[in-house]
């Protein structure tokens, strides 16, 4: 695992900023989770499974904004982008560990 610098590439001041987005994001997803819980097809399905994946990831998001781990990418340890968590606050994962091919991806071929 690589050791990052020491270097927050968030600065303090933003994490109450990036609070709020992430916490009106997860109200915004949860309402989808009731909405799509009431119907009963497969476009509804498909769309509460993923809200229930982003649910967890912003809450996870908040947690790590918490214990003071925003930012660092779970697979290598590495910081994340400010790019990439700009356009995806709740990222947990750098570019490189997002794209590379999942264990079960490369033994599927």
């Amino acid at each position: 695992m690589t050791m990052p610098s020491p270097k927050h590439p968030i600065p303090e001041a933003s994490t109450e900023e990036l609070r709020s987005e992430l916490m009106e994001s997860l109200e915004y997803h949860k309402g989808r989770l009731a909405a799509a819980a009431s119907q009963d097809d497969e476009i509804s399905h498909a769309m509460l499974n993923r809200s229930e994946r982003t649910v967890e990831q912003i809450e996870a998001a908040l947690e790590r904004i918490e214990i003071g781990e925003y930012g660092l990418c779970d697979t290598c340890g590495d910081w994340i982008g400010i790019d990439r968590l700009n356009a995806l606050p709740h990222a947990s994962d750098c570019t490189v560990c997002a794209s590379a091919p999942t264990r079960n991806q490369r033994f599927a071929r």
